[in-house]
């Protein structure tokens, strides 16, 4: 019989039904990650559709062979725990075991179920179900995940073809549902663990970079300079980033006493009364872990069982604690103290990680510790090595002052001596004398020098100096003595030389001196020639290279390379034959290794030597005073030089040609004379230099020639002549001489020479002033006591015309000073070492009263150091003159400091 309508439409909304279900299910299979929300629907799903009040989902994980129920709703049986997992078991295991290992549906009555009970084979002791229906439910690559199931325990109901087939597309959507689930948190548990893994190595690399920061402050605080508490103390707090540290001790054993000592000590009980007290070696903590000699952990347990074991009898401190942490320090190879930690309120705090990081700690302080002794033997080395630099430095200046005032008494009495009547003989004793005297001075210099170069306390200075006032400084020193020995001796300074330079003129002079006088020292014929060139040209700096050249004994390579040593000469016959310490040209080495330069020799046995060195100076940033106008008169003028030595030609010529002075040459006299008739008629000479000593006709020959000649432009006539032969020239305008030029030539001593020839004069140039006696007009004040001193200095100052009047000490020369007007004396010599009152109290007193101020002081004193001078320069005083005396040396520096009283005067 057909179905009615009323059959039709309840089968179509049956149908409905169905797919409005599987719609709503397979929507929510696909939307979200909530298995236990979507398992809740399909049971709701389920439960319209068909008898499915009991359900549950089972999922598996078949790596490990285990299921757990996701979703459980059952009348009769309690809901496992969703996360809790447990074994999967065989296909004989249970019905829902079955359906997962077998992969196929399975429906299961009570009956059958009864039935495999009854033959040994149960499936489950719980109350048996009515009808049993699982399905497996399958991935996406068709491998089992789980099972679908659902039960009655309604008698004779059975479910339906109907229902298996719903219930089969319930479990397709549950399916995806679980595989996604499953997927998601797959990923979750990815993401997890790898959250965690980053965390871990983020953690692990802050920890690191934390050891590093640590490590390396506790490296760089242990090089600090710190004391060696503060450097500790640094430390422990470091540390307390890295290790619960807020007990901390370092305890340093000295097993020569066998005590314990305790330069650091933190605790928060026993505070630091341990700190820097000598403790008497026990059998506590620390000294286990000298005995043992490695790192140790303790706890309470263990520390009982230390102490049960005898091996801790006794200890210093509170031993409450309930983490403790020793590690050995080794000091200079040796067991040497204990670094501890400890915590009073947490057990196995430490581990031997912290056991690795506090001993890599205590070896930065046994490292402090070893530097610390170190040092401490250093400075206790260095305060000895500075009381003895001290002692000598205060015994050379005692014994050079020492030394020094008899020496004023001879050489000063000596040069009085020579200024005297005296007969031949007397003349000749005297003059050994004082030449005796000037070479055990310069012995004493030399000493004194090379002393100070050793124990570095010779400095350079850096000011603006002349070089032309250097090298006419040099000549000075040394021309007499190669007078004395014949020799010629020449100084060529090309014109691209910068005659003003910064540097230290002191000590270039004192080099250039040494070398010039080594060159005559072993040059018995020839010449001596001084060159000067230059090596390079940069903006502010010059390198000059000097050479000093003879023609002596010379040497060998073998004496060459010998040369330098201290109290060493070339060979030791030479010190007997030539004299000298053999400090010379230590000295200049060293200077000129200061200056920064080297120095290095040529020589050749029988040919002579070249000592050369080069040093860089600084070129002044504002030009100096340009001589031009002065230049102007002597601009375009014509000269003939005459010397039978064409070097000396040659040199005197270029020199010329810097004041744009054209010069021609001759080598002889006559040859001179002929020239200059010749040019006379259509381009005379204005000037002629001539050297005196030539063969045939000399210099004054020449020029009593030119005065006879009646010339139409007759020249003006030097004549060049070696130092301290101008004076036996009497009358030298008689002879035809309109002036008189020393060698060696230096610009300055030429310009002076030429300028009043043509009716003008050098600046600052006195010549229109008495020469002989500079010091008229000028009242000195001299303060001395020794009574052999003052007469060489009264006698040497009066013989300029100076006005000198005497104070016996500091004292004296104070009242002196106050009883006159301020300006009543232009100058004061002041000794320093004098009784009542010594030369430095005395201008400390002066300078306090300001109307003194621009009274220049000099000071006089046979101390020779450095140190000396600085001292008074920094009291007030203006310059200071070393003893002995040197008399040129002595009126130089007055008269500079008395210049500006005469430039204020002719205001």
């Amino acid at each position: 019989m057909p179905p009615s309508d009323d059959d039709l439409k309840r089968q179509l909304q049956r149908l409905q039904a169905i797919q409005q279900a599987i719609l709503t299910v397979s929507r929510q299979a696909n939307a979200g990650h909530d298995l236990a929300g979507f398992a809740a629907l399909v049971h709701g799903q389920l439960n319209s559709l068909m008898m499915a009040e009991n359900c549950y989902i089972a999922v598996c994980d078949p790596t490990n062979e285990r299921i757990r129920y996701a979703y459980f709703s059952d009348q009769c049986e309690p809901a496992p725990e969703p996360e809790a997992w447990e074994g999967l078991g065989d296909a004989e295991s249970g019905p829902t075991a079955w359906v997962i290992r077998q992969g196929q549906p399975l429906l299961m009555t009570a009956e059958e179920d009864r039935n495999r009970t009854a033959t040994g084979q149960p499936w489950g002791d719980g109350k048996v179900a009515e009808h049993w229906m699982g399905m497996p439910l399958r991935g996406s690559n068709d491998r089992v995940i789980g099972a679908l199931v659902t039960q009655t325990y309604l008698p004779g109901y059975h479910y339906s073809k109907e229902d298996q087939e719903i219930f089969g597309v319930m479990a397709s959507h549950v399916a995806v549902a679980l595989e996604r689930v499953m997927h998601q948190q797959w990923m979750d548990q990815l993401v997890d663990e790898r959250t965690r893994e980053l965390a871990r190595e983020a953690h692990e690399r802050r920890k690191g970079e934390t050891l590093n920061r640590v490590f390396y402050q506790i490296a760089e605080r242990a090089t600090a300079g710190d004391s060696f508490y503060d450097f500790l103390q640094a430390v422990h707090h470091l540390l307390g980033e890295l290790l619960y540290a807020r007990n901390c001790y370092v305890c340093l054993y000295d097993a020569a006493k066998g005590v314990l000592n305790f330069p650091y000590y933190v605790d928060e009980r026993d505070g630091d009364t341990m700190q820097e007290y000598d403790v008497p070696m026990r059998r506590g903590l620390t000294e286990y872990v000298l005995r043992s000699g490695t790192p140790q952990l303790i706890d309470r347990d263990r520390m009982q069982a230390l102490s049960q074991a005898g091996e801790i009898t006794e200890a210093t401190g509170d031993l409450t604690f309930y983490s403790w942490l020793g590690v050995p320090m080794q000091i200079r190879g040796s067991l040497g103290g204990v670094l501890t930690i400890q915590s009073y309120e947490a057990d196995h705090l430490y581990d031997a990680a912290d056991a690795d990081v506090l001993s890599f700690v205590a070896n930065h302080i046994s490292s402090a510790i070893e530097r610390k002794q170190a040092y401490d033997a250093l400075r206790e080395a260095t305060q000895v090595a500075e009381n003895a630099s001290r002692l000598k430095s205060e015994f050379l200046a005692n014994m050079s002052h020492e030394i020094r005032t008899p020496m004023n008494a001879v050489i000063g009495m000596a040069y009085l001596a020579l200024k005297t009547e005296l007969t031949p003989k007397q003349r000749d004793y005297v003059s050994k004398i004082h030449k005796a005297g000037n070479s055990l001075l310069a012995i004493i210099n030399d000493v004194l020098d090379f002393t100070k170069i050793e124990a570095g306390k010779l400095d350079m200075e850096r000011i603006e100096f002349s070089l032309d006032e250097v090298l006419a400084n040099v000549a000075t020193v040394t021309a007499q003595r190669a007078q004395d020995k014949g020799l010629e001796y020449l100084f060529h300074v090309p014109l691209n030389i910068p005659r003003q330079l910064i540097g230290d003129p002191l000590r270039l002079g004192q080099v250039l001196i040494n070398l010039a006088n080594n060159a005559i020292k072993f040059t018995e014929h020839g010449q001596i020639d001084l060159h000067c060139r230059l090596l390079r040209e940069e903006t502010g700096q010059v390198r000059l290279e000097f050479t000093v050249r003879d023609s002596g004994i010379g040497m060998s390579q073998a004496q060459v390379a010998a040369l330098f040593q201290p109290f060493t000469q070339a060979d030791g016959s030479t010190t007997r034959k030539y004299g000298g310490t053999g400090l010379g040209l230590t000295i200049s080495k060293r200077l000129v290794s200061m200056m920064g330069g080297d120095i290095s020799v040529e020589s050749h046995v029988g040919v002579g030597s070249a000592f050369h060195f080069a040093v860089d100076f600084q070129l002044p940033v504002t030009p100096q005073p340009t001589l031009r106008g002065l230049l102007d008169t002597l601009q375009g003028k014509s000269a003939l030089v005459v010397d039978d030595n064409s070097a000396a030609s040659e040199i005197l010529a270029d020199a010329l040609l810097h004041f744009s002075i054209g010069a021609d040459t001759a080598d002889s006299g006559a040859a001179a004379l002929a020239s200059i008739r010749l040019a006379d008629a259509h381009a005379p000479y204005d000037l002629v230099l001539c050297d005196w000593h030539m063969p045939g006709m000399d210099g004054v020959a020449l020029a009593e020639a030119l005065q006879a000649a009646r010339l139409r432009h007759p020249p003006k006539v030097v004549l060049v002549t070696t130092f301290g032969h101008e004076s036996t020239l009497q009358r030298p305008a008689s002879h035809g001489v309109d002036a008189v030029l020393t060698k060696p030539i230096s610009q300055a001593g030429l310009l002076n020479t030429l300028l009043p020839l043509f009716a003008l004069h050098a600046p600052g140039d006195t010549s229109t002033v008495d020469t002989a006696q500079p010091g008229i007009g000028y009242r000195v004040l001299l303060a001395e006591d020794n009574e052999i001193n003052q007469q060489i200095a009264v006698e040497l100052l009066q013989a300029q015309g100076y006005a000198v009047e005497v104070a016996q000490n500091g004292r004296q020369a104070l009242a002196m000073l106050h009883a006159q007007p301020a300006d009543y004396y232009h100058l004061v010599l002041m000794d320093l070492q004098m009784p009542e009152m010594d030369g430095h109290e005395a201008v400390l007193n002066l300078r306090r009263d300001a109307h003194y101020n621009r009274l220049p002081v000099i000071a006089m004193t046979a101390h020779a150091l450095l140190e000396e001078r600085e001292r008074c320069l920094r009291e007030g005083m203006q310059d200071t003159i070393t003893k002995p005396i040197d008399p040129d040396l002595m009126f130089r520096t007055m008269a500079q400091w008395l210049a500006p009283q005469i430039a204020e005067v002719s205001q």
